[in-house]
């Protein structure tokens, strides 16, 4: 299913970040870096938002003691209950939304995005 499974991407990224030191990045290429942390973190909030409903879907959240799955995304996320249940409801309502799945998953629409703007900024993503 994935030719680069997401723990060896992980992986790469913790490296990365640990030796990260942004006062030895050169001024000219600092917006580029920093745009480029902005799309892997958009596509790692996408991946995240798209999978949300599978875990619902697979129950673990009982087995693990929560009362919703809600609680445990928010749990594994370090996040709101709230902040979770709309990541949840976004995933369910994006899976009859293929046009704004691709757009999530070219990095051109952010889950927060399709959340919270579907009319203007699904269409305008989407064009």
């Amino acid at each position: 299913m994935f030719t680069i499974h997401p723990r060896a991407i992980a992986r790469e990224l913790r490296v990365a970040v640990a030796e990260l030191d942004p006062d030895a990045v050169p001024l000219c290429e600092a917006s580029e870096l920093w745009a480029e942390f902005d799309a892997t973190e958009r596509l790692a909030a996408s991946a995240k938002t798209l999978l949300a409903r599978k875990v619902e879907e697979a129950s673990s959240w009982k087995r693990a003691g929560y009362r919703s799955a809600a609680e445990q995304l928010a749990g594994m996320a370090g996040a709101s209950v709230a902040a979770a249940k709309k990541d949840l409801d976004t995933s369910k309502k994006v899976r009859k939304l293929p046009k704004t799945a691709d757009a999530m998953r070219k990095g051109k629409l952010s889950p927060a995005k399709a959340e919270g703007d579907r009319s203007r900024g699904i269409r305008r993503a989407c064009r």
